[in-house]
């Protein structure tokens, strides 16, 4: 393999173990989800313990669930994206949750994705009406695993969001062609033969 072709496929690495966290996350909260309404489901095995850590965080922080697994969006600043869940906890306080299920715990970006959440304009309810995003007291990622659950707060602030702006900014940039910002190669220009 070329090394163009080796860093490729490392930098597309952490992105596939990310979206296929990120589907284990969505489908551990559907089974969870489902259960705790009393639903019969049957967990697939390699789900089961999450599933479980998710029943187990209901059961300690009691969330009283305001806005669920829903597009969100900000047409001032062009973005949209999935939340995972707008609740209240046994603390009284209204949270903006995401679900992490890598190996490896939470990474910093989460404060980023939270704060893009928290300071979306609308978000759609199940019939795709446009609801104004609810206020929200705190911010935090619950890390499900198979041998249990944390919940990390996560300042989801001001700060952060300016942040998120900028690295959005970054990201549209490097997705653009090259040709769009990269003239055409200069030829020399003709000298003077006088000169």
């Amino acid at each position: 393999m070329k090394r163009s072709e080796r860093n490729a496929v490392l930098r597309k690495a952490r992105w596939e173990e990310t979206d296929k966290a990120a589907r284990r996350g969505s489908e551990v909260h559907d089974y969870a989800h489902r259960l705790a309404q009393g639903q019969e489901v049957t967990v697939p095995d390699e789900l089961r313990d999450h599933v479980d850590a998710y029943l187990r965080f209901v059961a300690d922080w009691e969330p009283r669930e305001l806005v669920v697994e829903t597009i969100v969006g900000n047409r001032q600043w062009r973005y949209m994206g999935t939340l995972d869940l707008i609740a209240q906890l046994a603390d009284g306080r209204v949270w903006i949750l995401d679900w992490k299920t890598g190996g490896k715990g939470v990474y910093r970006e989460a404060a980023l994705q939270l704060a893009a959440y928290r300071y979306a304009e609308f978000y759609l309810d199940a019939l795709g009406t446009e609801c104004p995003m609810p206020k929200v007291d705190a911010a935090g990622v619950v890390w499900l695993r198979a041998d249990g659950y944390d919940l990390y707060p996560v300042d989801a602030d001001e700060d952060a969001f300016r942040t998120f702006l900028y690295a959005a900014e970054v990201a549209r940039f490097a997705s653009q062609p090259p040709e769009l910002v990269i003239g055409d190669a200069l030829t020399l220009p003709e000298r003077n033969a006088a000169a």
